[in-house]
């Protein structure tokens, strides 16, 4: 039997007859005329080599050959059926979906409560999993389909096949410690340049732009630690003298009674925050389902604006 020349209709004939028990009764269910059903079931009995079907009073019996063949069309049907399913409905209140977002760690802390909340309330039984990865395997995360979508800055890394839709733009500020020396009076740009940096490889561009902007008042910062995540930034300002850029949520997240938020003392272009996903999925019900509660938790993200200086 050549499959890839195979009718799948047949397999549907096979299938209603089955449930029938009928020619006449099959057609009927399925919209076609009697003899539409008939030869299809010709057709399946030349490829099967077997009569499937033999007639006992009105009755259509399968054989033995067909009774080995139902359960697997059952559930081969079935399986396309969901699959079908899944593209064009999408119940959150019922759905058993897992959701896989590639996303920065501070995003986990930034995004997660308030989804997790929201699905708690109308998607009980979906599955959330955040992952993260290289910079340069990003792309190929959300291509290959690891990841069903990204929560991401830099553009650039997410490019071919790849839908993008902006959530939010956030302002720069700088975190110190509130007893911090040289910012008691306010950050000045020589105070800044003057200070120990910590340096987050977040592959956003970031660190570039801010190079360039104290470049234009001749100044360089100097920088001291160098981290590829925000995990432990807090407890590390609070034991010493050093500072940090970051975008102004993730600063919201970092701030406590002993850090304090900072607004640059120089001019630094907002970035805006995309929620990038593959063609494949770009008409799925259940991703569309989940960008649209995406971007109504995280449009205009509050707190993504700095503060205004004193």
């Amino acid at each position: 039997m050549n499959v890839q020349a195979f009718d799948l209709n047949l397999l549907v004939a096979f299938d209603c007859v089955l449930a029938e028990r009928s020619v006449t009764r099959a057609a009927a269910r399925l919209g076609i005329s009697q003899p539409a059903v008939s030869n299809a079931l010709n057709r399946l009995r030349h490829l099967c080599n077997d009569p499937l079907f033999v007639r006992i009073g009105s009755s259509m019996e399968p054989t033995p050959h067909a009774l080995a063949l139902a359960l697997p069309v059952q559930q081969a049907l079935g399986l396309l059926n969901d699959a079908i399913e899944r593209l064009t409905v999408f119940s959150p209140e019922s759905s058993i979906r897992q959701f896989t977002l590639l996303m920065p760690d501070v995003a986990v802390a930034l995004i997660l409560p308030q989804l997790m909340e929201r699905i708690a309330t109308d998607a009980p039984k979906i599955t959330i999993r955040a992952v993260q990865a290289p910079p340069e395997e990003r792309a190929h995360v959300l291509q290959a389909g690891v990841a069903d979508m990204a929560m991401w800055g830099n553009t650039s890394l997410f490019k071919h096949r790849i839908y993008r839709q902006k959530l939010w733009r956030h302002d720069y500020v700088c975190i110190a410690r509130k007893d911090h020396d040289l910012l008691k009076n306010g950050l000045t740009v020589e105070h800044f340049a003057q200070c120990g940096h910590i340096l987050v490889q977040s592959g956003t561009g970031t660190n570039s732009a801010l190079e360039k902007a104290l470049q234009r008042h001749g100044l360089k910062r100097r920088i001291a630690l160098e981290v590829a995540t925000y995990l432990g930034i807090p407890a590390i300002l609070e034991r010493t003298d050093l500072i940090v850029t970051v975008s102004a949520t993730v600063a919201s997240i970092m701030s406590s009674q002993n850090i304090t938020i900072h607004p640059l003392p120089f001019s630094l272009s907002s970035t805006p925050v995309y929620l990038f996903w593959h063609e494949r999925y770009h008409q799925d019900a259940g991703h569309v389902w989940l960008r649209r509660l995406l971007h109504e938790l995280f449009h205009e993200y509050p707190g993504a604006r700095a503060p205004c200086s004193a």
